[in-house]
């Protein structure tokens, strides 16, 4: 063997060496959580396998978009779910992750299709601003705040009104910072939480027609402990309650939660 194809031959194997170890991005969605952690339940038919200190990002949809939740790193693995250590933001259930999964050319074994804890498809809460109010996930930071203080200082905001303040604060739309209590104080105002809570047998007086997702995104609230104490309890009554006001996501999750 000559010097010249000795070189060729080591030349080769170091520029395939980074392609064998490289990762692949795994799929997967928050299925349960707890202090510091999430479980991550794996996408069906991965080729990939996630390892121990592997990165983790989170996103959430909006308006089409995957808008970025929170970081961390693979804690443990348990067949098709992994647990991840949150490092940054506070991903919630039915949050997407995606792994850079170091396990090439390995099949996880996957849960059935029918297991119970599998996850609902796409996030919990309703993303979207209610329609027709002049604002998107691209409108600019100016736009939200005139949009947010001329809602603030309507004295009969409708239930659209309530949800996409709500929303704001919820979600840290158009540079607000996140605030779950003013978030959770805006969603009970568009449903007349107190009343309900107090044994009237609807939430507001004159029924919305956005009160299901007003609803709807409390129960996620409660369901995730969104600065308020975590109560599944609560949050199946709220799901309960936008079901029979229409809301798909709301079956998925009741279904999900066992009713």
């Amino acid at each position: 063997m000559n010097i010249r194809f000795l070189g060729l031959l080591i030349l080769g194997v170091m520029l395939c060496i980074p392609l064998a170890f490289s990762a692949t991005s795994l799929k997967g969605m928050v299925d349960a959580k707890q202090a510091g952690e999430v479980r991550v339940a794996l996408a069906p038919g991965s080729t990939a396998v996630p390892r121990v200190g592997d990165a983790v990002s989170f996103t959430v949809e909006m308006d089409g978009l995957e808008i970025e939740a929170g970081a961390g790193t693979v804690s443990k693995v348990e067949g098709p779910q992994v647990w991840v250590k949150v490092t940054e933001g506070q991903p919630n259930i039915d949050m997407i992750a995606v792994i850079q999964a170091s396990g090439i050319g390995e099949t996880a074994e996957m849960a059935p299709a029918s297991d119970a804890s599998e996850p609902v498809s796409g996030p919990c809460v309703y993303g979207e601003l209610m329609a027709n109010r002049g604002l998107s996930r691209q409108s600019n930071v100016e736009e939200f705040r005139r949009y947010e203080m001329k809602l603030r200082k309507k004295s009969d905001r409708s239930g659209a009104d309530a949800f996409n303040l709500a929303l704001i604060y919820h979600m840290g739309l158009g540079g607000f910072p996140k605030n779950p209590a003013k978030a959770k104080a805006y969603y009970e105002q568009g449903i007349g939480w107190p009343a309900w809570r107090k044994g009237a047998n609807a939430f507001s007086v004159i029924q919305d027609p956005h009160e299901p997702k007003l609803m709807h995104n409390l129960g996620c609230m409660y369901l995730n402990g969104e600065g308020i104490p975590a109560d599944r309890e609560v949050a199946r009554e709220l799901f309960r309650k936008a079901e029979q006001r229409g809301s798909e996501r709301s079956r998925q999750m009741l279904d999900r939660l066992g009713q």
